[in-house]
């Protein structure tokens, strides 16, 4: 009799824990030509819980019924969005993404000079350490 307690007991924990999540989906477009973006990322703000869309741009996050959940999603090339929602029933929200036209500055140097680099599939092997290969 114990045994059933204890198994209806937990079968009972578990049904509670997932009434209380919550699912957030929808798609990640680009707001000018509506195109789907495939692998952007939507994440929940100091966590470390998030989902990547997929090739058809749609995502889906489950997240504890909790009153507010701060996403952000991003995109490269895109600018980032945060979006603030409530979060006690399933939700369906797309996300249209502006694209970023600001580039930061690229710097570019070089660590030696051009005499001194190697050629491109060339490696170089001291001897001391050719000796030490074992021959057949």
């Amino acid at each position: 009799m114990k045994k059933q307690f204890l198994f209806l007991l937990i079968i009972l924990s578990n049904l509670l824990a997932t009434a209380q999540k919550t699912t957030i989906s929808g798609y990640v477009l680009d707001n000018q030509t509506g195109e789907k973006l495939i692998g952007a990322n939507i994440f929940i703000k100091n966590t470390t819980k998030g989902t990547v869309a997929n090739n058809f741009g749609f995502y889906s996050l489950s997240v504890k019924n909790t009153d507010t959940v701060n996403l952000i999603i991003s995109y490269i090339g895109y600018k980032t969005q945060n979006k603030t929602i409530v979060a006690k029933q399933n939700l369906k929200l797309d996300f249209k993404l502006e694209p970023n036209t600001e580039i930061d500055a690229v710097t570019v140097t070089a660590n030696k000079p051009i005499e001194q680099r190697t050629e491109m599939g060339v490696m170089e092997i001291p001897m001391k350490q050719l000796e030490l290969i074992p021959t057949l």
